[in-house]
């Protein structure tokens, strides 16, 4: 099991030296220690029998100034949380379980925070500013991160609390010491990384249970319990946002349906989800012109985002997989350390076509064969082509139902095209850009017309493909759509 900790432990000691700060305002290191202490009396309160009002007031009072400059969304959190379950519904066990669950995620944005105005004031040349903002991160993430760690890991067989706390703490304390901002940067990264894989563990433990549940068929307790997962998904959720803007996510509609709920498919959901980010970190990295410690703090991150899968993984697949990925993982790291941005490519493709083995499309260019998470399927026809003249990359509707998981409208007679998935309708018109998504023009058409073409009708597979919320990657006549 030594190989779950070996990719951190390879990115840490072999991390560069760097440039610029980043971050946010925040309040003076004295008025953070005041406010760690209210979260702990307001923790209390709500563990040990407090009324709502009473939790409601404490929160407004002592903490809601400070936590609306972090992240405003989580007052709106608590509200709706204790007017959806406690007020409306009288289910005081429910609500506890979702504040201390958005409590979790205040930690996450202090914590955060904490190491943001640390790089900030070791950027600055402050390294005792920075040691007193790293101590009180270290002692925050220790306090409210570390028995629930235990626990999870004790479930899944992971490492997480030991990454934490042996490896990337003391990588931390160690670049203050040396006076390296951009290292702390990318450790800090790091531990963002591993805070996140705590809350979809979180998520996979409480979607199990969700699935017991509706198997026992107690659809009541099941939407009350599925409520936790979509707590616990908020700050995946908003990291992901920040990201990039996607029009359409799928877990959001999954976790707001119980009755057509299913575990595996969410899981497979969010490994797809992450992927997307990991997709669009490794086009940047090989987009970017920067130099070589630049590129290499991008990469951290985006492997970094790889660990946060481990839990799905293991139990979708079993821990071989994710040691395999971890394994491309490692060379792609070690080659964009060395400059070597070709052998770096190939070695990010191949881990990118072993998530889509998980959920996700594979498929070379010209074949009538793809590999749809993990299944193949003959589609009768070529599932994409490179146009000669524009080098767009069009597909068939054919291969977009098979592939995607969409519904295929075609009329002929008005040369018309429909894709529906879930709440989602788009569509096209042969030899048209214009594309329509729910009724409305969409922002931005579509880089090539609907072609006719063997009386088949092909669309742009990148902007058909985005509009489902999927990004595609191209590596030498080989395609992955998360």
């Amino acid at each position: 099991m030594i190989w779950r900790k070996c990719l951190i432990l390879v990115m840490v000691f072999a991390v560069c030296m760097g440039s610029t700060a980043f971050g946010k305002t925040a309040a003076p290191a004295e008025e953070l220690e005041e406010l760690l202490e209210s979260l702990t009396t307001w923790e209390t309160m709500i563990a040990g029998g407090a009324g709502s009002q009473e939790i409601l007031v404490f929160y407004e009072d002592k903490l809601k100034d400070h936590i609306e400059q972090l992240n405003p969304q989580i007052t709106r959190k608590i509200r709706s949380d204790l007017e959806k379950h406690w007020w409306d519904q009288g289910d005081r066990q429910t609500a506890v379980k979702a504040l201390l669950r958005v409590l979790r995620w205040i930690d996450y944005e202090l914590i955060n925070d904490g190491l943001t105005k640390a790089a900030d004031a070791l950027q600055n040349g402050d390294s005792h500013q920075a040691s007193k903002w790293l101590g009180l991160a270290e002692q925050r993430a220790k306090q409210s991160f570390s028995e629930t760690l235990d626990v999870l890991d004790k479930k899944y067989g992971s490492f997480t609390r030991d990454n934490m706390e042996t490896v990337l703490f003391p990588a931390l304390n160690q670049a203050i010491e040396k006076e390296q901002a951009a290292s702390f940067r990318i450790f800090a990264k790091m531990l963002d990384k591993l805070m996140l894989k705590l809350f979809l563990m979180d998520m996979t433990a409480v979607m199990d249970e969700v699935q017991r549940l509706l198997n026992e068929g107690n659809l009541k307790q099941a939407e009350r319990t599925l409520a936790l997962v979509s707590v616990s998904y908020e700050p995946l959720q908003q990291w992901l946002s920040k990201e990039t803007s996607r029009p359409y996510d799928r877990i959001v509609y999954l976790l707001s349906h119980p009755a057509q709920f299913d575990a595996k498919r969410t899981k497979k959901e969010l490994v797809g989800v992450i992927n997307n980010y990991i997709q669009r970190n490794l086009k940047e990295v090989f987009r970017s012109s920067s130099d070589r410690k630049e590129l290499l703090e991008q990469v951290s991150e985006g492997i970094a985002a790889v660990s946060i899968l481990e839990t799905v993984i293991d139990d979708l697949h079993g821990p071989e997989q994710f040691a395999q990925i971890q394994q491309y993982g490692e060379s792609y790291f070690a080659a964009v350390k060395e400059n070597n941005l070709t052998e770096a490519e190939k070695y990010a493709f191949r881990m990118l076509k072993e998530l889509s083995r998980i959920k996700g499309v594979f498929f070379t260019v010209g074949s009538d064969r793809i590999t749809a998470d993990g299944r193949l399927v003959e589609t009768g026809q070529r599932a994409a082509y490179v146009d000669p003249v524009t080098e767009r990359m069009m597909t068939s509707i054919r291969f977009i139902g098979e592939a995607l998981a969409a519904d295929v409208k075609y009329d002929a007679p008005n040369k018309k095209i429909k894709l529906l998935r879930d709440e989602l309708e788009i569509e096209m018109t042969v030899g048209s850009r214009v594309v329509m998504v729910n009724g409305r023009t969409a922002d931005r058409p579509l880089d090539q017309s609907v072609t006719l073409k063997d009386d088949r009708a092909y669309i742009p597979l990148r902007g058909t493909a985005e509009l489902l919320g999927h990004d595609v990657y191209w590596y030498r006549g080989e395609v992955v759509i998360n």
